[in-house]
């Protein structure tokens, strides 16, 4: 009797381990989801104030679901958060969208804003940006717009994943 409660247990593990792992067999595979959102920028011939702050938000192409969004990004008094000319930066966005499928992320589309010394002052800030999506199976969505130039309070560029 205990041999064959052992037995059924064994088969019910092993059936349970086999349906969980069909779909690797059939070669099946789920739709990567959104891991995270990164932006990266490169700063040309006109500096970010330390002041400056960035806004990010990312929406699906049809611009129902927020994926990703920044509010407030690299800002303070401090002189660390100035982006001097032909200088790299990177920062993850909050993700919405986590979980999110990759096919839903396909031709998202990018709206950065800045402002200015609490929206009272004046910047000129030229850069190039990247905005990529991170998937689960390693792959990368990305948006790129070089050239980029914000003048003053709430100036704004918009772009999208081809």
């Amino acid at each position: 009797m205990k041999t064959q409660v052992i037995i059924k247990t064994t088969i019910l593990f092993l059936l349970t381990i086999f349906a969980i792992t069909l779909p690797s067999f059939s070669g099946k595979k789920d739709d990567p989801i959104l891991l995270k959102a990164t932006l990266f920028t490169h700063t040309n011939d006109d500096d970010k104030d330390h002041d400056t702050c960035i806004f990010v938000d990312v929406t699906s192409s049809d611009g129902q679901s927020l994926i990703a969004h920044a509010a407030n990004g690299d800002c303070s008094s401090s002189d660390g958060t100035q982006y001097k000319d032909d200088s790299e930066h990177q920062f993850d966005l909050q993700c919405d969208g986590v979980g999110m499928k990759k096919e839903g992320c396909k031709k998202f589309n990018v709206n950065i804003h800045q402002e200015t010394h609490g929206g009272a002052g004046h910047d000129t800030w030229k850069f190039n940006a990247k905005l990529v999506l991170h998937f689960s199976d390693n792959t990368n969505i990305i948006a790129k717009e070089d050239g980029v130039v914000l003048v003053n309070n709430n100036a704004s560029t918009a772009f999208s994943a081809p």
